[in-house]
């Protein structure tokens, strides 16, 4: 499926897709383009600790993708820019549950900009992630831990993301229990540091 490189094309080609419209002067594009590269190897880290513990969400994730599905293969660029940041809230309110509002605080912190950047940057990434995911279940039958493991393993040689990719992959393989607040951290920390 080769997400990353798809999600990665359509950043590149615009990064201001991912611009926040009531904060303009905040986190400058390019630092955002990169927040929602490092972000998708968290995401889906989360989106397997997620389903990983509740089996239902995984129902609950695919009917959000069904219902909202804007995904253009072909214009990934399009794509990110017409995700609805509602959706991405939806989705990100089933993966992260009540943690949602410590992560993104803590991403802020820790990265320097406004709650509202991040909160902008992870709404718009999401929606496009999970309705990838939700598509390549549908047409090869293949479940979203696996997807997620191939996926992390191909991440893992770009060199601006490789170490969160790999951080990630180590976490869905060790099976062992992480919080999901330090578990992200870990992970995104590879960009906020």
């Amino acid at each position: 499926m080769a997400l990353f490189d798809m999600l990665k094309d359509g950043l590149n080609m615009n990064p201001g897709g991912m611009k926040n419209r009531r904060n303009p002067q905040g986190f400058d594009e390019e630092s955002k383009k990169k927040l929602a590269m490092v972000a998708i190897p968290a995401i889906l880290w989360a989106v397997h600790k997620a389903v990983r513990e509740d089996e239902k969400k995984q129902k609950e994730l695919d009917d959000i993708a069904t219902q909202n599905r804007k995904l253009d293969p072909n214009d990934m660029t399009k794509t990110i820019e017409e995700a609805n940041p509602q959706e991405g809230k939806d989705i990100l309110d089933k993966i992260l549950g009540r943690e949602k509002e410590s992560v993104t605080k803590n991403i802020a912190e820790k990265s320097n900009v406004s709650q509202e950047e991040v909160d902008a940057v992870l709404d718009k990434i999401t929606p496009t992630i999970i309705e990838m995911l939700q598509k390549e279940k549908e047409d090869k039958g293949v479940s979203y831990d696996d997807q997620l493991r191939e996926e992390l393993k191909e991440m893992q040689r770009d060199p601006e993301i490789g170490t969160a990719s790999s951080t990630a992959k180590e976490y869905i393989e060790d099976d062992k229990e992480h919080s999901l607040q330090d578990g992200l951290m870990d992970i995104l920390g590879k960009f906020l540091r």
